[in-house]
């Protein structure tokens, strides 16, 4: 009896994906930290190094780990991408790279203390700024593997077996950013964007496998600076990709429709469910032509039809999809206003 039950309920489940149809639409979506219009002057702190005690750790860690004088090339490089990025925002005229600042006793690998409201407002006056970005947290942690294999070295004697060791050297980069505010003494903005890059290298002994790590230093200062990059994108609109779902069965209509959405003409689509919405029988043709007009009208930017549609058809037909669909067209919506 349970496995009939298990049966029917796959069989229905197939046959309610078969009638469904998903189609990708691209849509803006707001920035991360929006900043009003007035908002045209910014600088930028390193605020990563540390000094007194825990400057004493992160030397020692440093040697311990490959790490070297790595960790300041790195967060200026991140400084160098966050301003290259910032200078192609349009909303910004003014973009300045400050003097380090150490941060005395503070965490390496977690933000420090907030840097003081009157320096901050002493910081930005002094350049003209509205706004403090700083980068309180860069820290980067090497993880080495090593690995051997049995090969054959082709000679002039023949063939002779050696053991071919593999050294993999992963590098962990931590950055941590916050955003000052002097103008309202509130920090917009405290982010943590963690990626790694991995290196290899060969040799007839782990310590030949280990130097045959080539290009290491400069695969961490690049992945720095994409870094710094994709955190300036956080005050700028970017474009996803989603998909919606449609109905493609339950009609001779609905079927033929589904055909024309698949080679982008919409507009003959509309007309065929437009025509089920009118003179169609049966509550579900009629629910699901509702729902596909709803789509039909967010592939075509109108985003208040298609929650009208969207609501009509869960409302008076009880299209079960279309719940979700009402949230999501009410967040688009909510998101275009905030991006007006």
């Amino acid at each position: 009896m349970k496995k009939r039950y298990f049966l029917f309920l796959g069989l229905l489940t197939l046959s309610v994906v078969a009638c469904k149809q998903s189609v990708y639409l691209t849509i803006t979506e707001p920035p991360a930290i929006y900043l009003t219009p007035d908002y045209t002057a910014v600088s930028i702190l390193n605020r990563s190094t540390n000094s007194g005690k825990s400057k004493i750790i992160d030397v020692l860690e440093n040697g311990l780990t490959l790490e070297g004088n790595l960790d300041k090339k790195g967060a200026k490089q991140t400084i160098q991408g966050v301003f290259d990025r910032l200078k192609t925002n349009p909303q910004l005229s003014s973009v300045v790279i400050l003097d380090s600042m150490s941060v005395d006793g503070g965490p390496i690998n977690a933000f420090p203390v907030p840097v003081k409201w009157e320096n901050v407002e002493s910081l930005c006056r002094a350049n003209g700024s509205r706004l403090l970005f700083s980068l309180e947290i860069y820290n980067t942690d090497t993880r080495i593997a090593y690995s051997q294999q049995k090969v054959n070295n082709n000679t002039p004697l023949g063939n002779i077996p050696i053991i071919r060791h593999t050294a993999t050297v992963t590098t962990v980069i931590k950055t941590g950013w916050r955003i000052y505010d002097p103008s309202q003494s509130i920090i917009l903005d405290e982010f943590i964007i963690t990626n790694q890059v991995t290196n290899t290298g060969t040799g007839l002994t782990p310590i030949n496998a280990l130097a045959a790590v080539v290009n290491r230093e400069q695969s961490v200062l690049n992945l720095s600076q994409r870094i710094g990059e994709a955190y300036a994108e956080r005050l700028l609109e970017h474009q996803i990709r989603v998909w919606r779902t449609y109905y493609k069965a339950g009609s001779q209509n609905l079927k033929t429709a589904r055909r024309r959405a698949m080679v982008n003409d919409w507009e003959g689509a509309a007309e065929l469910w437009m025509k089920d919405m009118t003179e169609g029988q049966k509550r579900k043709v009629l629910g699901r032509a509702t729902y596909n007009m709803a789509i039909y009208e967010e592939v075509n930017g109108n985003l208040s039809k298609a929650l009208e549609y969207a609501k009509q058809a869960y409302a008076d037909y009880n299209v079960k999809i279309a719940r979700d669909y009402v949230l999501k067209l009410e967040r688009r919506i909510n998101d275009q206003q905030f991006l007006k």
